[in-house]
C-alpha cells in the first residue's frame, strides 16, 4: 500500500477480529500479533520502505533506532504500544472515550480507524492499527492500557 492509497477499513476490521480470536484462542498470547507484524515489516521492506515508517507520527526518535537494530514484530509492537500509550489510554482522549463506550458497539472498523487517526499513522501502517485493535478487541481497552503501563510482556486477561 502506498501513502496515497486509502486503507481498506473493512478488510482491516476483519483482520483485527481474526487476530483477536487467535489471541483469545492462545490464552492472551501476543504471538499472533508479533507474527502479523513480522509479515508487515517484510511486506513494507519489499516495497522499499523501512520498519520505522510504521511508527506513529510523534514517536520518539529512539524508538526508530530500536527497529533499526532489531526489525521484528515484537520490537515493532513494543515501540508502537509505548508511543501510543498517551493517545490511546488518556481518559480524556477522543479514541478512549469512543472505545470506552463499549468495544462491541464501537466495532473493529471503528477501532482500527480511531487508532490510525489517534496515533497519526499513515495508510502504510494499517497493520499497526489492526494489531492494536485486535488486542483491544481481545482483552478490552482497560486490559490494553493496564498492560501497556505494566512491565509485563503479555497482557493479562480482562
Amino acid at each position: 500500500m502506498t501513502e496515497n492509497e486509502h486503507p481498506d477499513l473493512e478488510g482491516a476490521a476483519a483482520e483485527a477480529e481474526r487476530l483477536a480470536d487467535e489471541i483469545r484462542a492462545r490464552g492472551g498470547s501476543l504471538d499472533p500479533v508479533y507474527e502479523s507484524l513480522d509479515e508487515a515489516i517484510r511486506n513494507i521492506e519489499a516495497e522499499g520502505y523501512s520498519a520505522e515508517d510504521l511508527l506513529p507520527a510523534d514517536a520518539e526518535p529512539g524508538l526508530g533506532f530500536s527497529l533499526k537494530t532489531k526489525r521484528d514484530g515484537k520490537t515493532l509492537w513494543q515501540a508502537v504500544a509505548y508511543a501510543g500509550r498517551d493517545s490511546l489510554c488518556d481518559p480524556e482522549s477522543e479514541v478512549r472515550k469512543r472505545i470506552s463506550a463499549g468495544v462491541a458497539q464501537a466495532g473493529a472498523g471503528s477501532i482500527v480507524g480511531g487508532v490510525l487517526i489517534s496515533l497519526g499513522l499513515s495508510p502504510l501502517a494499517v497493520p499497526i492499527a489492526v494489531a492494536i485493535a485486535a488486542v483491544i478487541l481481545a482483552i478490552g481497552l482497560k486490559g490494553f492500557c493496564d498492560w501497556i503501563s505494566a512491565p509485563a510482556d503479555e497482557p493479562s486477561s480482562a
